[in-house]
């Protein structure tokens, strides 16, 4: 083997076993970038910035703790926007805001990096890999069959019409794509839309909810909700009874991003009064009467969380379901503070009042796998979340 050869096959194998892909990488189509600057601090912002304050200073006096998990070591990064979120710091709190794409604010929680330029071309990758897998799970495009097709199709999965691919799969969907210009984002033109790996892969989601029967009067939570991206596309798709349980930190992230984003649409932060899409602090999902919400998602994020967080968690998934419970979460039970990270399967079996109605390999990323869940039809009727075992 020639020492041109050798490095390529290094390459191939390299950009196929980088995290996330599912197709070959090594030759692809790429879009170009496009960068939204930091939101100026104007009366909405800084409107924002004071609802979050308010709304995470409500949460801390509750003086629930979130247990031991990676999240500490992550929160631990962000000592400058606690200390401004603590103080009632406007200004502050809606400069971190105003730049959490690219300022690092969002890391761990969002797929896009906060060193923009070093890593242009992997994320032009990663793009053009979700918009395949997307097309490919809704049947905009067909998947490669190597036995079928040859190396060359499966090799070459990548070097794709983007434009007409995206176009066709919204087409197909009724879905928009599109990244909203907040908090200094960044994506990727394409089909004349700025779109990035987040809003595709939570465009899948939206998607199965729908798929699985969500309509605009059935309600859905979201356990751990990143920065806001599956709620606001699911809040356009008209998935409206819609709210979100997390960290009191992150909900800050949420809340703003959701109030800008959606300027023309009814946010409730923690303590407001209002409906449809709320924001609140994990520990109020124990109000939700039981058999009350049709749908409860959870996106990569169960795994991680301290372990007796993630078990109450499971028990009351159980109370309040009426339908599914949604989970594409990964497997790793990676080493993590205080021993490894969960098994959603493992904890719903040693819960038992779920029953698993399918499960797959996820088809927007390497890794991770997607389950539905039901109440069984014999499961008491009600649980007792705080304190159990499970």
């Amino acid at each position: 083997m020639s020492a041109d050869t050798d490095e390529l096959l290094k390459a191939v194998v390299a950009w196929y076993e980088a995290p996330g892909f599912m197709h070959h990488a090594l030759t692809a189509t790429l879009a170009p970038i496009h960068r939204y600057p930091p939101d100026p601090p104007t009366r909405r912002s800084l409107d924002a910035a004071r609802r979050v304050i308010s709304a995470y200073h409500r949460a801390r006096a509750d003086d629930v703790s979130s247990g031991t998990s990676m999240w500490t070591h992550i929160e631990q990064r962000h000592v400058e926007f606690l200390a401004a979120l603590d103080h009632g710091d406007a200004d502050r709190v809606q400069a971190h805001l105003g730049g959490m794409f690219t300022n690092g604010l969002t890391y761990g929680i969002a797929r896009l990096s906060a060193e923009v330029d070093p890593h242009v071309r992997y994320w032009q990758l990663r793009c053009t890999d979700a918009v395949r897998s997307l097309a490919e799970a809704l049947a905009a495009d067909r998947v490669v069959s190597l036995e079928q097709q040859g190396a060359a199709a499966q090799q070459n999965a990548l070097m794709v019409d983007v434009d007409r691919l995206l176009a066709d799969t919204a087409s197909i969907s009724g879905l928009d794509f599109e990244c909203a210009a907040v908090g200094s984002t960044y994506g990727f033109r394409i089909a004349d839309k700025v779109v990035n790996v987040d809003t595709l892969l939570h465009s899948y989601t939206v998607n199965r909810l729908r798929q699985l029967g969500a309509t605009s009067t059935t309600s859905i939570i979201e356990i751990g909700g990143g920065y806001g991206c599956l709620a606001d596309l699911s809040h356009r798709a008209g998935l409206c009874d819609y709210a979100i349980y997390d960290l009191p930190w992150v909900n800050a992230l949420q809340g703003y991003f959701l109030i800008m984003a959606l300027p023309e649409h009814p946010v409730a932060l923690y303590g407001e009064s209002g409906s449809g899409l709320k924001v609140l602090p994990f520990w109020r999902i124990h109000d939700l009467p039981a058999e009350s919400i049709d749908y409860v998602v959870n996106i990569n994020s169960l795994p991680e969380m301290d372990a007796a967080i993630a078990r109450e968690y499971m028990v009351v998934i159980a109370r309040i379901l009426r339908r599914n419970f949604l989970s594409i979460n990964q497997e790793g039970m990676a080493p993590s503070v205080g021993g490894s990270q969960h098994w959603v399967s493992r904890m719903v079996n040693e819960q038992g009042a779920l029953v698993c109605h399918s499960r797959h390999r996820w088809w927007m990323e390497q890794g991770y796998v997607e389950e539905v869940y039901g109440r069984r039809a014999d499961a008491p009727d009600t649980f007792s979340a705080r304190g159990s075992s499970a």
